[in-house]
């Protein structure tokens, strides 16, 4: 209950005498306000969960918002000092009587939830700067495999094509093994033409068709020792071309996601920014 003050303006006591009304109206949306004169405060209601520690008569400090209402006589708007606790939004305007300055009406509005959603953003904030610089260094690295991987296909490529060189010449030994073995079975037939006379030209001519029957025989080999790796080589390179393409995609997908935090800082940005405005100690 307040109580009449003698000597009070009416405009104060206007004031005073609907404090209790107003008390009811701010206490569940978490606003404490008061009433001073121009040296002392004649009223004061805590909040839900704000409370300055002001009683009645007690004079207030220049440099909160009541100090700055009574220089300026006008609206004032800070985040209160230290010296009240939890910091809280103080709104003040002054009140007049005519036009003599009487006193002054202030709203306490707490922060609580504004501090807290600075919190979070700063987290956020945080995380996304983490994230951000890991996924620039995951596509450096993605890229840096896909070279590789493409360095390795262009290396498998010419591998293959020398794989391909080494047929042409496997075709030519088994060409002239052919030709050997021929020449070698003429030989023969006209060693026994010879008689008595043809022995080592017979025995020149065997030699000869070992030796081609031994190079087509390695030339078989050969072939089917290039033909294993041209398969292996062939089977290699679809692979590297598979991993090459989702190299490629996972490069695109880091990128779609740099590009999705580089969002998200943007937006934690501008919601600081807000935060910043709603705790700020300007008007």
């Amino acid at each position: 209950m307040t109580q009449p003050q003698p000597s009070l303006p009416s405009t104060l006591q206007k004031l005073l005498d609907i404090a209790p009304v107003l008390k009811e109206l701010f206490y569940d949306d978490d606003i404490m306000f008061a009433i001073a004169d121009t040296e002392k405060f004649l009223y004061y209601s805590r909040s839900k969960s704000l409370d300055a520690g002001v009683k009645v008569g007690d004079r207030y400090y220049e440099h909160d918002v009541l100090g700055r209402i009574s220089r300026s006589k006008k609206r004032e708007v800070m985040v209160s000092p230290p010296e009240y606790g939890p910091p809280f939004r103080s709104l003040g305007v002054p009140v007049f009587e005519g036009n003599t300055w009487v006193g002054m009406l202030i709203l306490g509005i707490s922060l609580h939830k504004e501090f807290e959603m600075l919190n979070v953003v700063n987290a956020l904030e945080k995380i996304s700067g983490q994230v951000q610089q890991h996924s620039h260094a995951l596509l450096a690295q993605t890229e840096e495999l896909s070279a590789s991987v493409e360095e390795i296909v262009g290396n498998a490529k010419t591998v293959t094509d020398k794989s391909k060189e080494i047929d042409g010449v496997v075709s030519f030994i088994k060409g002239v093994s052919q030709q050997s073995n021929l020449l070698g079975l003429n030989a023969a037939i006209e060693a026994a033409r010879a008689g008595e006379h043809g022995k080592t030209f017979s025995v020149v001519a065997s030699e000869i068709r070992k030796l081609a029957v031994n190079s087509h025989e390695a030339s078989v080999r050969i072939e089917s020792s290039l033909g294993g790796i041209g398969t292996g080589i062939e089977s290699i390179s679809v692979r590297l071309g598979e991993i090459s393409q989702a190299v490629q995609e996972q490069a695109t997908d880091s990128e779609n996601f740099i590009r999705i935090i580089e969002e998200l800082d943007t937006i934690s940005t501008k919601l600081n920014a807000y935060v910043a405005m709603l705790t700020t100690t300007e008007k």
